[in-house]
């Protein structure tokens, strides 16, 4: 069996809310000798970590907005509470954009991507070379319609598609895919036919990278666990409005400071980008389901 994990799952681990996610490439290490990779997802993975990071580093430099407290309701306790938590708060935040700019400006401070590299290099991961072969045959692909198809400039998934065929074909094994695309994912019926005509053999695709682990027999980790199910969790917005002020416990907790908030977690809403924390413990505002409620039963009158 051999295990192809796409470009995309890589990224995921940038917005992973697990503090041992670094821990994902450890767990992978003990697959590696059913990895194999193309130089194309190499390539991806380096040429899109900028952009991932600058767009996180964007985020972080969102302003928060916090609605003016209501004198009237708090005394003034409350509110020295909340200007204590407030200064605490910025100072995170500004720590959170220096270190994501070092991050950007210096690969090899990016643990993520020093991980990625020493896991491609690894000795015992096949890498398949893209050759001009392959950028014909990808090109052919995209111009008759078939999958797996990129957008409508590029043909990074059908390079990636024809340099496991080139491999595979002569050396016949099963495959497994682990990616996010739709395209691999919502075209599985043409992928594993035209897979099974020219090796023989079985075609796996997936999203769940713990399925790498149960294919090969070997129980997967709670790491490998938590990162699956943190993609099943993921709110796909840029902006996620928090339950109120009870909120910065998680943040304040996350960064050393302690204090008493209880009196301030009250219906003060604020809101703050996706990417900008990882903390565990942040819920989702019941305000931001309500709304998402309220659009979907107004898409079924508009449709009606």
């Amino acid at each position: 069996m051999k295990i192809f994990i796409d470009t995309t799952i890589f990224f995921d681990i940038y917005y992973s809310h697990n503090p041992k996610k670094l821990d994902t490439f450890t767990e992978i290490k003990k697959i590696i000798n059913h990895l194999l990779f193309s130089e194309q997802v190499k390539d991806e993975f380096i040429r899109n970590r900028d952009s991932t990071l600058k767009n996180i580093i964007e985020d972080v430099k969102k302003t928060t907005q916090i609605n003016n407290l209501n004198k009237i309701i708090f005394d003034k306790k409350d509110l020295l509470d909340f200007q204590e938590i407030k200064k605490k708060y910025d100072s995170v935040h500004k720590n959170l954009i220096k270190k994501s700019t070092i991050a950007f400006e210096n690969p090899d401070k990016d643990p993520i991507y020093r991980a990625f590299i020493q896991l491609f290099d690894d000795p015992n991961v096949i890498i398949i070379n893209r050759t001009q072969t392959i950028i014909d045959k990808a090109i052919v692909r995209k111009r008759i319609g078939n999958p797996p198809r990129s957008n409508k400039t590029t043909i990074g998934d059908e390079i990636n598609w024809e340099c496991l065929l080139y491999h595979l074909s002569p050396n016949p094994d099963d495959l497994l895919i682990v990616t996010n695309d739709s395209t691999y994912k919502d075209q599985q019926t043409f992928l594993k036919r035209e897979f099974f005509n020219l090796t023989k053999k079985k075609l796996i695709i997936t999203e769940k990278l713990s399925d790498a682990f149960e294919v090969l027999k070997i129980t997967p980790s709670d790491e490998i666990k938590t990162f699956d199910k943190e993609k099943t969790e993921r709110i796909p917005a840029d902006l996620i409005k928090f339950d109120w002020l009870e909120n910065l416990g998680p943040l304040v907790a996350a960064s050393g400071f302690s204090s008493s908030i209880g009196s301030l977690a009250t219906r003060t809403p604020f809101i703050i980008p996706y990417s900008l924390f990882s903390y565990p413990g942040v819920k989702r505002s019941n305000i931001f389901k309500e709304k998402e409620e309220k659009d979907v039963n107004n898409d079924k009158k508009n449709k009606s």
